[in-house]
């Protein structure tokens, strides 16, 4: 063939798979993370939510109700999809505001100041669907690649976790039981973590396993003022505000040093993954020998103690 037969070859091939087959073409590399989210807070989440909400009685007719939810879960997203693009970025925003939007739901409830347990699901089950509706349809319309996602995704759950802790440091009541404050801080939290998150992907480069790294230098951060402050409290009367700023700002000086870490490199998915776990390993393994010792030193005292 000839330059211009081949290229003329190429667009009637590609002419054909578009018109016959679509989804050979399109990209689903997130399809089958999506459709497993979506099956997992069907079965998990949406099922229990739904009974909870519509005060469904007896326990078979229940459980049938968790069953339908379980299995439409899969069904639904796996036919709506056959033919769509489906991003890992768009996947990961999808699970992120699923999982998260219970949580939203149930916090702004309490802030509204809605009482009892049905109502809470039905704000928790409205508020998933419609977050997960929203994380795929954001990924989508700005093409947010893996890494930026999970970088989104993840500074979302700090700023939770951040604006809660900065709750309890202002007031130690403030996530009890129907304390409205410290739901208002996490919800702000939230708002700010998001931002945050928009903001560094808009300016740096980060993979699926910068966003690991970035992650699990956040949780390190804000377990070595805990454990520093555990290890100063016998007697020393440390209060759950001391503990929720030692956290919180911990967890923000991990997550600064993690991102100065990623400025000049880019970790794979795999290494992410290897630094979270090795980094969960080494706790374990601190914990299991500070857990020993603790343990011989209460048993030479009941022993010095069953002598004298």
């Amino acid at each position: 063939m000839t330059r211009e037969q081949m290229t003329a070859f190429r667009a009637q091939v590609t002419q054909r798979v578009n018109s016959l087959a679509p989804q050979v073409v399109t990209e689903q590399e997130g399809r089958s993370k999506f459709i497993g989210t979506v099956t997992t807070l069907s079965s998990l989440v949406y099922g229990p939510l739904i009974v909870e909400a519509f005060d469904v009685t007896p326990s078979r007719r229940a459980l049938g109700v968790e069953m339908l939810a379980a299995g439409g879960g899969f069904f639904a997203p796996y036919l709506l999809t056959r033919n769509a693009r489906v991003t890992d970025g768009m996947a990961t925003l999808a699970l992120q505001g699923g999982a998260r939007g219970v949580v939203d739901g149930v916090f702004l409830a309490t802030a509204l100041g809605v009482d009892g347990s049905s109502e809470h699901a039905r704000f928790a089950l409205a508020f998933s669907v419609a977050e997960m509706l929203a994380g795929y349809e954001v990924a989508r319309a700005f093409d947010i690649s893996a890494g930026d996602a999970a970088l989104v995704a993840d500074l979302g759950n700090f700023g939770l976790g951040i604006g809660c802790m900065t709750a309890v440091t202002i007031d130690e009541q403030a996530l009890n039981g129907d304390g409205v404050a410290g739901k208002v801080a996490g919800l702000a939290g939230t708002v700010a973590g998001y931002g945050a998150g928009a903001l560094l992907a808009n300016s740096s480069h980060y993979t699926a396993g910068d966003a690991d790294m970035l992650s699990t230098a956040g949780v390190l951060g804000a377990g070595w003022p805990t454990a520093i402050l555990l290890a100063f409290d016998d007697g020393a009367n440390i209060t759950n505000s001391e503990y929720a700023a030692g956290s919180g700002l911990g967890a923000i000086a991990g997550l600064v040093a993690g991102h100065a870490l990623q400025a000049r490199r880019d970790f794979t998915q795999t290494q992410g993954t290897w630094i979270r776990l090795s980094t969960i390993a080494g706790g374990l393994i601190g914990l299991g020998i500070g857990a020993m010792i603790l343990a011989d030193t209460r048993e030479g005292y009941r022993v010095s103690c069953s002598r004298a």
